[in-house]
């Protein structure tokens, strides 16, 4: 009998389906060519529905992972931020902006944040790849800070997390 008699016929509907569970975010696009990068590298193949299936899902899985870590670190402030930094896409928001809402929260949370400056307020948000400088020294949510954002609401997450 040869092997390929042996093979199930590929319902192609399914695979599709399969994929589809997943969406199809740019952040996911993104890590699935990095999976694929990686095991190009280790020599391991990249072809195939099952491949494909398997690489997407723990694409949006590693992404999940991500999203989850950062809310567990976030500030609420930072959340607030982050949710200003959206509405005013594309221009974002000026160095103005962005320390009048620094002062305000170190005012309220003087205790816990007398001693930081700008930078250290801003250097998880920055580290996590959720804000970026624009040309105009403005900042800018990231596809990360809008897909963080999509995911809290989706998932009915908290926003008040502390400071």
């Amino acid at each position: 009998m040869s092997e390929q008699k042996n093979k199930p016929k590929v319902d192609e509907k399914e695979v599709e389906r399969l994929l589809s569970m997943v969406g199809d975010s740019i952040l996911i696009q993104d890590r699935v060519e990095a999976i694929k990068a990686d095991l190009e590298v280790r020599g391991l193949p990249i072809e195939g529905n099952s491949i494909k299936i398997l690489t997407k899902h723990l694409a949006a899985t590693q992404l999940l992972l991500i999203l989850e870590k950062i809310h567990t670190s976030i500030f609420g402030s930072q959340i607030y931020l982050l949710k200003r930094l959206n509405e005013s896409i594309p221009e974002g928001k000026s160095d103005d902006f962005i320390h009048a809402h620094i002062d305000y929260i170190k005012s309220i949370y003087d205790e816990h944040l007398s001693s930081w400056d700008y930078e250290q307020y801003l250097a998880f948000l920055f580290e996590k790849t959720l804000i970026t400088k624009g040309e105009k020294h403005n900042l800018h949510i990231t596809n990360l800070g809008v897909e963080y954002l999509t995911w809290m609401s989706r998932e009915g997450r908290k926003e008040n997390n502390p400071l």
